[in-house]
């Protein structure tokens, strides 16, 4: 029997892209065609998330594979004639991993044993993935499957059909947890006349002239938890060394350019594997601005001046499965002006939380809407070669969702 005698027909959420998150009702129907009798026979319908990885290091290929969950019932356990059949499911899709324990001890920053929040459906082909290349996804699906037996063997024959979902996650609350941290600092001694015009060159060679010094302090820090759509205080702190500083009055430190980067790091594990990954990084410009010149106080935060009130990132969210992981960082560079003097400054935070752009509601608003936000960072997504393969040249509202003209994977 050929393998179209099986498919699945989704009532909700409707298609043609079937975008679903996390407590929503998953229902509709499998349809059977069977064309002959048959004295046994189990139908079951399952739905299911999966990471899978695949990286080369020299010679090697690596290859992993993690069941994020599985929610199975049996639509059928008994005998079957010679019909169409049509059997009604319907699933709850849920917010975390299965936190199913591992006999293998994984490293940072993939998760181990606990269970986490299912990331985005994504999918990446990398062709610097430590000079070699990397595939890796998040696929989430509905399969169907038919069997002679509940206990199948390895060699036992069978039947399905899959049908793919797209999962876009959404964050607990609003506002995330306001902690912020410490992105770097770094010292700059300023030497130079012009800190104290009046001082002059003493007439006798004895007596050894010494230029005016300042010295100052550079902090920055940065939020641990971002959100697309939300805001990125840079908050930058000057504190002048009057101790060890020369200078009879206190300069005046401008900040003349400053550039905001977002490094996304992806990392991928074969099976037991884990001390030997690939990982390869991609830089987003958040914010590029020069010819500035701006006066440096104890402590101001540059969100407004760099345009990051409200940042958006293309690269979707951060997140951790057993083999697949995405860490995020934020680098700062600055060139600052104090007299006559220029310094150059590069600062990286540790790894930082990036969630989802949306709420609860928001999510279920913009969809009601169309899914205008939705259909955006799918195809941000699809755009860094990282998302489903969707033509997006064509974007309706059909069925109170995103009606696209699409070809999927």
């Amino acid at each position: 029997m050929a393998a179209s005698a099986m498919s699945i027909v989704l009532s909700s959420p409707p298609g043609p892209l079937h975008i679903v998150t996390s407590g929503k009702a998953i229902s509709g129907k499998v349809i059977f065609s069977n064309q002959r009798d048959r004295p046994t026979g189990v139908v079951t319908i399952s739905l299911l998330g999966k990471s899978e990885t695949s990286f080369k290091k020299g010679k090697t290929l690596y290859q992993g594979s993690a069941i994020l969950f599985r929610l199975s019932k049996t639509l059928h356990d008994g005998a079957l004639s010679q019909n169409q059949y049509e059997w009604h499911f319907e699933f709850t899709f849920p917010k975390v991993t299965a936190g199913e324990k591992k006999k293998w001890l994984a490293i940072p920053p993939y998760q181990v044993t606990e269970s986490h929040q299912l990331p985005i459906s994504m999918a990446f082909d990398a062709e610097d993935f430590e000079n070699n290349i990397g595939r890796g996804a998040i696929i989430y699906m509905m399969e169907t499957r038919f069997t002679k037996s509940a206990n199948p063997s390895l060699f036992s024959s069978s039947e399905s059909s899959q049908l793919a979902l797209y999962y876009i996650p959404y964050r607990d609350s609003k506002i995330p947890s306001p902690q912020i941290s410490i992105l770097g600092k770094e010292s700059f001694t300023c030497s130079s006349k012009l800190l104290d015009p009046t001082s002059e060159k003493p007439k006798s060679f004895l007596k050894r002239f010494t230029t005016p010094r300042s010295i100052f302090e550079i902090s920055i820090s940065t939020p641990t938890v971002l959100y697309a759509g939300g805001p990125l205080p840079i908050i930058l702190s000057l504190t002048h060394d009057l101790q060890t500083s020369t200078a009879p009055t206190v300069p005046t430190v401008r900040l003349t350019s400053c550039s905001v980067m977002l490094i996304r790091t992806m990392h991928a594990a074969g099976r037991a594997v884990f001390e030997d990954d690939g990982k390869y990084s991609i830089v987003e410009n958040l914010s590029v601005k020069e010819n500035l010149q701006i006066p440096l106080s104890e402590s101001q935060d540059l969100s407004k001046i760099l345009d990051l009130s409200s940042f958006r990132t293309k690269f979707g969210m951060g997140f951790a499965t057993y083999n697949l992981a995405q860490t995020f960082k934020i680098m700062v560079k600055m060139t600052l002006e104090c007299v006559d003097k220029r310094f150059w400054t590069e600062l990286r935070s540790r790894n930082i939380l990036v969630l989802s752009p949306f709420t609860k509601e928001g999510l279920e608003l913009d969809l009601e809407k169309g899914g205008g936000e939705v259909a955006a960072l799918l195809r941000g997504l699809n755009d860094l070669g990282q998302g489903v393969d969707v033509d997006f040249s064509k974007v309706d509202v059909l069925a109170g969702v995103v009606g696209v003209a699409a070809s999927l994977m």
